[in-house]
């Protein structure tokens, strides 16, 4: 036997005798193996036990106030796990056995004590004991250990099941017992039997899989519909095979996993999406047949208004043309705005690459922003720093609008000083393609520092009181900044009030394989039409119509009109024109479809390379694209703008270098 060698490791004796004599030798012979507690009475014994741990107790049968045997059925019923020996004469052997039998008293030692016996006998009984103590102590971990397992399963809604093949006899737990209703007293019916608990199209495929696991050892996983008493439920179903020692496949093993609330969320949340996206749609065709529906009577407002500016007018008739001129314009800005903003929070804008150059960019920038510039003696400059590719690869459309919005509200809130545009190449490793970096600056009023960080919020104006300067309903920033992110690219402003603002975006680009030659960095004239034009309109709506013939003819162009697709089609067929200027919505035939013919047509009759403006109401992010993808060569959106029609119809004659007929 081995005893352990440090005084806490070392096993309690308490021993109670009422001769002090006795008690000192007592623990004389036994303090080396054992820690000694020693008692002179009942009580006394009965405080150390309550206060101390004691593995055995000896008492002296004969005490004054309560003998040995007493002490001992006290000690049983208060501290049943503590070993209890007697130590007496034969004089008191008759009630010491009575004690024995009764389980009150574990065994008894003869005076005088013999310590080699006591030491065997007490050794046995003390690691019984521990031995005892250790498997009530594991089965109460284990009882709580299941029991926290069977917890753990009715909170999952995890059955556990197991089949053995030899017997085809089949295991449940509890907890598949609660899906299925049946009796835990009763057996589970076997393998074959279990197609009542499943829907056919769950049984066929749970029984396909049970084969192929026990012909191939694979496990399975598959979401079932399970009949159980409160209606059809979902369980998640994984087995797997058991094996026997030589590694044969003797039957199968799982789990059931009640998945019906997931599957209802799932579902719930999948209609909801489908909701979301049904409204989503219903609001973007809501809102591009409002664009549309709005923009054709607007053109019509805007178009006769630039042509009764053309006419003779005295100095109050032409402030109010002007005013309402200025108002078209802000109203036809802000609809752009409201749609753009839609569509990008929509998520239903798409980035379109293809190869451009920077020079088309700057063109088309200050042709837009040069004559207001100009007007307020604001310089608007551009410069490119070397070595920043001329072509790139990337949304040539949303690059050109983040850039009209940000150098838009440049030569808006400047007065006086410069505005100036700078791009330059940022070092990236070359499988990135290139990024660049894009500043907008400018000498104008600036921006106040608690209005920073709000100021790319939809509708946020650097100036809201009543008494602003400056008109705009504050949706332009906030487009950019979406834009720059939809891009992959990273926006920061800078801003000094009353000094001016700088806005700095880095965008990536891809390159083509070869890069066209540098681009001149020097102004180039704008191309201008010097001969006059035969021209084909093609609109429906009759005010549009007349406007827009009375404007092209204002510009020196003969001018005949369709009002649909296929009569469009047969005038073609018919006349030489130079140009077509086409409608997108018409009855009969559709602009689109119409190029689509002419860009088809077999026939020399209908010349399939003229040049097709789309010159239409449809102005939602991607339209442009869209008109240009179909075959036309160029795009402007109504409200129409005179100049802006001049320059669009000179710059595609320009690209075609198409010869003029002549009149």
């Amino acid at each position: 036997m081995l005893i352990p060698s440090t005084d806490s490791d070392r096993p309690s004796i308490l021993y109670v005798d009422d001769e002090p004599e006795n008690l000192q030798s007592f623990k004389a012979l036994f303090r080396r193996n054992y820690k000694i507690f020693l008692a002179e009475t009942a009580q006394g014994a009965m405080r150390i036990l309550r206060t101390e741990d004691i593995c055995v107790l000896v008492t002296d049968q004969r005490m004054p106030e309560m003998t040995g045997t007493a002490l001992l059925e006290l000690a049983a019923a208060e501290f049943p796990g503590v070993l209890r020996y007697m130590l007496t004469g034969y004089s008191d052997y008759d009630p010491l056995v009575d004690a024995i039998n009764r389980g009150k008293v574990h065994g008894y030692f003869s005076k005088p004590l013999n310590p080699s016996d006591f030491m065997e006998r007490v050794g046995k009984g003390v690691e019984a004991s521990l031995l005892k103590a250790r498997n009530r102590r594991l089965l109460a971990e284990l009882e709580d250990s299941q029991a926290k397992l069977r917890q753990a399963h009715q909170l999952a809604q995890i059955g556990i099941w197991g089949w053995d093949r030899a017997t085809d006899r089949v295991t449940w737990s509890e907890e598949l017992y609660r899906f299925t209703g049946l009796d835990p007293a009763q057996a589970p019916p076997p393998l074959a039997g279990l197609a009542a608990f499943f829907e056919a199209g769950s049984w066929a495929s749970l029984e396909e899989a049970v084969d192929r696991t026990m012909s191939t050892g694979e496990p399975y996983k598959l979401e079932l519909a399970m009949n159980c008493p409160d209606g059809v439920r979902w369980v998640s179903a994984f087995g797997g095979p058991t094996h026997d020692p030589q590694g044969a496949i003797t039957g199968l093993h799982g789990t059931v996993q009640d998945i019906t609330e997931e599957k209802r969320s799932k579902e719930e949340l999948r209609l909801a999406r489908d909701k979301a996206n049904a409204a989503n749609i219903a609001k973007n065709e809501f809102l591009a047949n409002m664009s549309h529906e709005i923009r054709t009577p607007l053109n019509g407002i805007f178009s006769m208004l630039q042509l009764m500016g053309t006419t003779p007018l005295d100095g109050e008739q032409k402030e109010y043309v002007s005013v309402a001129v200025k108002s078209s314009k802000r109203l036809t800005r802000l609809l752009s705005d409201i749609l753009d903003l839609s569509v990008i929070e929509s998520g239903r804008m798409n980035i379109r690459e293809a190869a451009f150059s920077l020079q088309d960019m700057r063109d088309s920038v200050l042709e837009l922003f040069s004559v207001e510039a100009r007007n307020k003696g604001v310089a608007l400059e551009w410069s490119v720093a070397p070595p920043a590719p001329p072509c790139i690869i990337g949304d040539e459309g949303r690059l050109r609008q983040i850039l009209f919005n940000l150098v838009g509200n440049a030569v808006k809130f400047t007065e006086r000083g410069a505005v100036r545009v700078e791009i330059s190449r940022l070092s990236v490793p070359a499988a990135q393609g290139c990024r660049l970096l894009f500043t907008v600056n400018d000498t104008g009023i600036g921006i106040a520092e608690d209005k920073l960080k709000i100021i790319f919020e939809p509708f946020v104006q650097v100036d809201g009181s009543y008494t602003r300067a400056f008109q705009g309903a504050g949706l332009g920033l906030s487009i950019v900044r979406k834009l720059v992110a939809l891009m992959g690219g990273d926006l920061v402003l800078d801003s000094v009030l009353g000094r001016g603002t700088t806005v700095n975006f880095s965008l990536p680009f891809g390159l083509p394989g070869q890069e066209p030659e540098t681009a001149q960095t020097t102004p180039v004239e704008q191309p201008q039409v010097d001969k006059p034009l035969r021209l084909l309109l093609v609109e429906d709506d009759e005010m549009n119509l007349s406007s827009g013939r009375n404007m092209l003819q204002l510009f020196g162009h003969v001018v005949s009109t369709a009002r649909d697709g296929r009569e469009a089609l047969h005038l073609l067929a018919r006349q030489g024109f130079d140009l077509v200027l086409m409608d997108i919505q018409m009855p009969e035939m559709d602009g689109v479809a119409a190029t689509r013919a002419i860009r088809a047509a077999s026939t020399l009759a209908v010349p399939p390379d003229i040049p097709i403006i789309a010159m239409t109401a449809y102005a939602m992010v991607g339209d442009r694209e869209k008109f240009l993808e179909a075959g036309m060569d160029d795009y402007i959106a109504k409200p129409i703008d005179m100049e802006e029609l001049e320059r669009i119809i000179a710059r595609v004659m320009d690209k075609r270098g198409q010869g003029l007929l002549q009149l």
